[in-house]
């Protein structure tokens, strides 16, 4: 961590300086662009770790079923499940209960790089996909589902109508301390449901948002800010840190990283996450 800090503002600048003109580079340039994205992944990496050593002992009591009991926009939920269940980590075969069958291979193209946006438009793996405004517009509509999702509370420990997601620290990529925290939640039904608490303001609030089953991409907001957006993938989801877009309004987009939290070390706290590896560049 020490090291990481030392060096952070040189790394940040070199990633940061191709970022500018990174498609001469992914066209003339391939094995640079690949040794940039892996240079990419393994910032994310340390600042990640950096996020989850400075709260390891700051969260037990977050989105416990006594937190819950305190949220005035759901009243009278009952919660009586084991209470770490919200931080489970889920994998991707978990999906199947979206899909009500083996789900299909995962998308795994990254945000930042090799999903990006370029003024007005959106690229994917290089290729021009559309307008960075109906891209925007896309992703806000997934924000808001005609369903009202529920909240993200199971029958039970058992219940495999609703998959955990896990808790994140939505944070900046470069820098800053994680005040913003999110518990995520998916529904057979492909919605996003789940809670906000922002623990330097005391601000809490619920997650709308909803999957396509088709892209694999999903999309949340929350409590009414219904104008924006964030946004990531199904295969995301399952590692420890995912870069993700924020959608404000249709008119920008910033990517930010969510890292997610460990369990608890509690008693009932259910097994680590185990540590998920890095997809192998793309050729």
């Amino acid at each position: 961590m020490n090291d990481f800090a030392d060096h952070r503002e040189d790394r940040w600048d070199n990633i940061h300086d191709f970022r500018e003109d990174r498609w001469d580079h992914w066209q003339d340039r391939g094995d640079d662009w690949r040794k940039w994205r892996e240079d990419v992944w393994d910032f994310r990496a340390d600042r990640a770790d950096e996020i989850r050593d400075s709260y390891r002992d700051s969260y037990c009591q977050w989105f416990t079923p006594g937190w819950y009991a305190g949220c005035a926009w759901w009243p009278h939920v009952s919660v009586n499940v084991n209470p770490w269940w919200w931080w489970r980590p889920v994998t991707y075969a978990s999906y199947e209960v979206i899909y009500q069958s083996p789900p299909p291979p995962p998308v795994t193209d990254d945000y930042g790089t090799d999903i990006v946006i370029k003024a007005d438009d959106v690229y994917i793996e290089g290729k021009k996909a559309g307008s960075a405004t109906d891209y925007r517009q896309q992703a806000i509509a997934l924000a808001n589902p005609a369903t009202q999702p529920p909240p993200p509370v199971p029958a039970d420990d058992n219940d495999k109508t609703i998959i955990p997601l896990g808790v994140w620290a939505l944070v900046q990529q470069e820098k800053g301390d994680a005040v913003m925290f999110y518990q995520l939640t998916a529904t057979k039904d492909g919605l996003i449901t789940g809670t906000y608490s922002n623990v330097l303001t005391g601000d809490n609030a619920p997650v709308t948002g909803s999957i396509d089953k088709k892209t694999q991409r999903l999309a949340f907001h929350t409590g009414d800010k219904a104008g924006n957006a964030i946004e990531a993938n199904l295969n995301g989801m399952t590692k420890d840190q995912v870069a993700v877009f924020v959608h404000f309004g249709t008119g920008q987009t910033q990517e930010w990283l969510l890292v997610r939290m460990p369990n608890p070390d509690m008693p009932t706290a259910p097994a680590p996450v185990k540590p998920v590896n890095t997809p192998a560049p793309k050729k």
